[in-house]
């Protein structure tokens, strides 16, 4: 997993186009986008917004803050039980809450619910994960908002709210606002990015961030989806955790991976937590370009990816 530094996320890292938005389109969409998920799970979605109400902010970057809240809510909610999305004005301010009555959280883990790696015992013992890097994510991304993330709840077993405040703005729309991010490479800087991970927590939250550095990125939970993912749809670079579970580990996959003329000239990744010299030793045996150790600083990451070669052009 990577360790991430808020103030360096929030320090001008990540592209944040901001405009007048319609605050309730962008959280019903979200909502609506989570119905067949809600169905899956045998639980119960209401939404109730009482009043139009505008931000000067980015759709995408609200959308994946929302939907990350969201999700979480599914995944600690057993089937019967029930989710509520409530989007309302207090006074200047325009508040997102989502309420389930999932398994909720112990103050310990309230405590620490929007740093890095956050988990609570009773989510681990229900075979749910932890909340991993999302929440930390969530909390920099709405803070480039000028906004605040919350959560509460009344113990185990009786629900978590997660709530969102954000500044409202007038009604007549402001002006685009882009804060460029500081990166480096050619006029072109996007890359097709495969991240093979079977932490789902820690995968999809890498997946998160490479899409604000403006990549487009791609996510398999084992080995053997991973190679048929790049197989399907050769990347530019692979991030590879060494220890996947399933058939086949980081090594085949970098193996299998080289073996493929598609997929040859990749710049694949190995990212794991282990740095003995023989974990060294055999990570250049297998093929990968390069060994990053775990915890990895985020803007390193961002170069290597950024300075590495074009092999597949643009789609």
């Amino acid at each position: 997993m990577i360790c991430w530094n808020v103030s360096r996320i929030s320090g001008g890292k990540i592209l944040l186009k901001k405009r007048r938005e319609d605050l309730v389109a962008v959280v019903r969409t979200v909502v609506e986008d989570h119905r067949a998920e809600a169905a899956r799970a045998g639980v119960s979605v209401q939404f109730t917004a009482r009043e139009p109400l505008s931000v000067n902010g980015d759709a995408v970057r609200l959308s994946q803050c929302i939907s990350n809240i969201l999700g979480n809510a599914f995944k600690f909610t057993d089937p019967g039980g029930r989710i509520s999305v409530v989007l309302e004005r207090r006074g200047g301010t325009a508040v997102v809450r989502v309420s389930d009555s999932g398994v909720g959280m112990d103050p310990e883990t309230l405590a620490r619910a929007f740093e890095p790696f956050a988990q609570s015992d009773v989510h681990l013992a229900r075979g749910r994960g932890g909340l991993g890097l999302g929440h930390s994510l969530v909390k920099a991304l709405v803070e480039l908002h000028g906004g605040t993330v919350k959560a509460t709840s009344a113990g185990q077993g009786r629900g978590t709210e997660v709530s969102i405040r954000l500044p409202l703005v007038a009604s007549a729309p402001s002006e685009t606002e882009v804060d460029e991010p500081e990166l480096p490479g050619g006029p072109d800087n996007r890359r097709h990015v495969l991240v093979i991970e079977d932490n789902e927590d820690a995968a999809q939250s890498l997946g998160m961030l490479l899409d604000m550095w403006g990549h487009a990125a791609a996510i398999a939970g084992s080995g053997a989806a991973g190679v048929e993912a790049a197989l399907a749809d050769p990347p530019d670079v692979v991030l590879c955790d060494l220890s996947l579970s399933g058939s086949m580990d980081g090594y085949e996959v970098c193996r299998a991976l080289r073996a493929a003329s598609s997929t040859a000239g990749a710049l694949i990744i190995a990212m794991t937590g282990h740095g003995l010299a023989s974990d060294t030793e055999n990570v250049k045996k297998a093929g990968f370009d390069l060994h990053l150790i775990k915890p990895v600083d985020p803007e390193a990451l961002a170069r290597i990816i950024h300075a590495s070669p074009l092999v597949h052009a643009p789609g």
